[in-house]
């Protein structure tokens, strides 16, 4: 089975400087079918005649993919998760039921630092689609990114705590919760997800050889709403909290 997808914007993410984030040819994605327990398919970009990095690509797999037989491909869902990670599972994919969640996920919560770049591996996706239209689907982004601009030289290691009502999360185990729409006439069906962790309030951002000044770095967190953010800087052995740190407004 072959699908392709895209993402809602011209490329994953962009950041500052149109600096931008392509779909590579070592990419992967989960794909969940309709069977209940082991449904997570392992999607793998196909290579065309096109060139990489591109905004879209085809995946494709040689597994075995179930569309229920009682379900026009209309009626039929797909879930499929950027990027794709083994242990994540499918609990409920049916949207007539309460939950549906993509659980086994995990943020990393110490990640490595890229000039203008970040840590692929936390930075999740989600597409939702019905099965007709397996050959277009759109991926919208499920994480935050946290912008580091360093000013002190001799820095290894960046260290950010975020506090605020309910004890909000950023890194650690994670899962995805399934927005599930119900209208009536139709068959239930998904739009979209939200990305829950359930870990840490903090993340470390390290840089082997030291973090440049002047240069943007990002840190990837699962979206969260907080009052307070606290900011820690490495130099040798010893850490240093960044006073009147200021969060800047979201964009």
């Amino acid at each position: 089975m072959t699908i392709t997808a895209g993402f809602d914007v011209e490329t994953k993410t962009t950041l500052v400087d149109n600096v931008k984030s392509y779909w590579c040819e070592s990419d992967q994605v989960s794909v969940f079918d309709a069977k209940y327990g082991d449904n997570n398919r392992l999607f793998s970009i196909v290579k065309g005649d096109e060139e990489f990095p591109k905004a879209t690509a085809s995946f494709a797999t040689t597994e075995e993919f179930t569309m229920p037989e009682d379900q026009t491909q209309e009626e039929a869902l797909i879930v499929a998760l950027y990027p794709y990670q083994e242990t994540a599972y499918c609990d409920f994919f049916d949207p007539a039921e309460d939950q549906n969640i993509i659980s086994g996920l995990n943020i990393p919560a110490e990640q490595v630092a890229e000039d203008d770049n970040f840590d692929s591996r936390a930075t999740f996706a989600l597409a939702t689609d019905s099965y007709a239209n397996k050959e277009n689907l759109t991926f919208n982004n499920l994480y935050s990114l946290l912008k580091i601009t360093l000013k002190e030289n001799e820095v290894t290691k960046v260290k950010v705590t975020v506090s605020g009502e309910n004890n909000p999360c950023i890194t650690g185990e994670a899962r995805v919760q399934l927005n599930r729409v119900s209208e009536e006439g139709k068959t239930p069906y998904f739009n979209g997800g939200n990305l829950v962790a359930s870990g840490s309030n903090e993340v470390t951002l390290t840089c082997g050889e030291g973090f440049k000044v002047g240069e943007n770095y990002y840190i990837a967190i699962a979206p969260v709403t907080y009052t307070n953010i606290k900011v820690a800087l490495l130099k040798g052995e010893t850490w240093t909290e960044v006073k009147n740190t200021t969060p800047a407004e979201p964009k």
